[in-house]
């Protein structure tokens, strides 16, 4: 099994909602890792390089628009914003302020694992604009199956090795 999982940081409060996405995600085989707070989801995305944030708006220590402003300074990471707030203008501001996507609750979960799926393929893509994959000498990646081979053998390699190297 390809150990090379892509990394998705969930910055949600509600523990019963983070949970629940976490476990959806887990099941379609993402690492997750997780924050209860603004503080602690900037720390987590600074210390772990997720390849995927999502982000709820309301957090307990501050708004998570304050999150895509940091985030934004440093890291083109995907942020896929899960918020229960609807108007059109919440909607905007995450948008224009850096958030990549943007998800009312209730949401349907086959529609967002779709939305993961859609965050990760673009920000693959805009990496690696040559169809998936990379080739110098005896050395390939291929970004969409998170794999290294040398003269055609696969290297075992940490996801922070590959994170690295791709």
């Amino acid at each position: 099994m390809n150990s090379n999982k892509y990394r998705i940081l969930i910055v949600e409060d509600d523990s019963n909602i983070c949970s629940f996405v976490k476990t959806v995600l887990e099941a379609s085989d993402y690492q997750v890792i997780t924050a209860g707070t603004c503080q602690q989801g900037l720390m987590m995305a600074a210390s772990h390089v997720p390849d995927l944030i999502i982000l709820d708006l309301g957090l307990p220590d501050g708004d998570g628009l304050e999150l895509i402003t940091a985030v934004r300074k440093s890291s083109g990471v995907p942020i896929l914003v899960l918020s229960a707030r609807t108007m059109e203008q919440d909607k905007v501001k995450a948008l224009d302020l850096g958030a990549n996507d943007y998800v009312t609750k209730p949401f349907g979960t086959a529609e967002l694992v779709a939305r993961v799926r859609v965050a990760l393929r673009s920000r693959r893509n805009s990496a690696n604009a040559s169809g998936g994959k990379y080739q110098l000498d005896d050395l390939q990646i291929d970004y969409d199956r998170r794999t290294v081979t040398v003269s055609g053998s696969e290297v075992k390699l940490t996801q922070t090795e590959y994170n690295i190297l791709a």
